[in-house]
């Protein structure tokens, strides 16, 4: 049961470390089509 709680916050864990990489690129690109513009 342990693991799967271990495995389940891993799980969580790079979902959130991914999106928050996603949002940066998206904000970044935001930024520089505006830049450009």
């Amino acid at each position: 049961m342990i693991i799967v709680l271990a495995k389940f916050r891993l799980w969580v864990f790079l979902v959130c470390l991914d999106a928050h990489l996603f949002h940066q690129k998206v904000s970044t690109f935001l930024i520089t089509v505006e830049s450009s513009v």
